[in-house]
């Protein structure tokens, strides 16, 4: 019997870390395509100042939000060792998410074309920001819902108290 309770404790942490590990790459993955916008403003900055298109990714790399850094980084770090910029940009892409996919594949393009990126950049920021403000909507959407329980929790008991207490012994007082 203990034993199986030993087991059955066992196995609900196993659960919970699982849970837990999926919540927070899940959180770190959002943060991570919450900074698309940013990342793409940066970007487009650098390269249509005149800049190339390393200079952009060590600019994100050094100053860029601080979910994506490590990955621009790591870009830097993987063409510094010898690997095409090419290829480290498509590495940096599986790792961030289906969301970096349109910036980094235009980038690598752009390094192997030298295609200009310029009308490319604004689009790509013109979408990023339709979808933010969407999300945004959404969650808006959602606030007075989740405002319902704690104003019930807090509000009933005050009403009751506040003015259904007082006509009740008033009411009784009268029975008298």
């Amino acid at each position: 019997m203990t034993a199986l309770a030993g087991l059955l404790v066992m196995a609900g942490i196993v659960v919970g870390l699982g849970r837990s590990r999926a919540r927070r790459r899940r959180r770190q993955q959002a943060a991570i395509d919450r900074a698309l916008g940013f990342t793409v403003d940066l970007i487009a900055v650098v390269l249509g100042s005149g800049g190339t298109i390393r200079q952009a990714v060590a600019l994100v790399a050094a100053e860029g939000p601080a979910p994506v850094r490590p990955f621009f980084q790591a870009v830097l770090d993987r063409s510094m060792a010898g690997h095409l910029l090419v290829d480290a940009l498509g590495e940096a892409s599986i790792e961030l998410g289906p969301a970096f996919h349109p910036l980094l594949g235009t980038l690598a393009n752009a390094e192997v074309d030298g295609a200009p990126v310029g009308a490319v950049l604004t689009r790509l920021s013109d979408d990023v920001e339709s979808r933010d403000r969407w999300r945004d909507d959404a969650s808006a959407g959602r606030l007075p819902v989740a405002l319902l329980p704690p104003l019930v929790v807090c509000l009933l008991p005050a009403v009751v108290v506040g003015a259904i207490v007082p006509l009740a012994i008033v009411a009784l007082g009268h029975l008298r």
